[in-house]
């Protein structure tokens, strides 16, 4: 088995860290559209989904038009 020199070493562990970061970005980002997808459900007006998740309002509409596809379907 080869050990990996230093520079090997450091760039193999910066790739990691980059996935890791990648990673919790996506979990993130998938609970803030679960969230948003909740407050459509209960009809919550898009303006107040926006402020409390960050979302714009565009994305708001985008999970409205994926969740009256998977209704319609």
């Amino acid at each position: 088995m080869e050990l990996m020199t230093s520079w090997e070493k450091k760039g193999f562990d910066k790739g990691i860290a980059k996935g890791i970061k990648k990673g919790i970005e996506k979990g993130i980002s998938q609970g803030v559209e679960r969230v948003a997808t909740q407050m459509i459900l209960k009809d919550f007006p898009s303006h107040d989904i926006s402020d409390l998740t960050g979302l714009s309002l565009v994305e708001i509409e985008k999970l409205k038009k994926q969740l009256d596809s998977d209704v319609n379907s």
